[in-house]
């Protein structure tokens, strides 16, 4: 039980990781388009084609994505550290269980708020 958690936690952060890349040379490629021409009426041409390609894609939900991943793996491996712990050794386990509940209940909070 505890392996899957982590591991499906090691296998979300991973595709957040190639996700983030992913969206990072999108992004510099995209700009990097602007500084070859001069001409505006070009560079409004060229813009248009990449906003439609962006929109056709969904480029913004798949960069919204990469910190949805992040937290769901970070949750994850929260979630089998806690039962790691707990059933390894209740000394250890119920303090790192209440730090975790501790910062759950702070995520939310801050999460919320705003």
């Amino acid at each position: 039980r505890v392996n899957v958690f982590w591991f499906i936690s090691l296998v979300l952060s991973l595709a957040a990781a190639l996700l983030a890349t992913l969206v990072q040379r999108w992004s510099r490629n995209h700009m990097q388009i602007f500084h070859r021409y001069k001409h505006p009426l070009k560079l409004s041409r060229i813009r248009q084609y990449l906003h439609e390609g962006v929109e056709h894609w969904h480029m913004s939900a798949i960069a919204e994505a990469v910190p949805a991943l992040i937290h769901t793996s970070l949750f994850l491996f929260m979630i089998g550290l806690a039962d790691f712990l707990v059933h390894t050794d209740v000394t250890v386990g119920a303090p790192t269980v209440f730090f975790i509940v501790l910062y759950c209940i702070f995520y939310a909070t801050t999460t919320v708020v705003p």
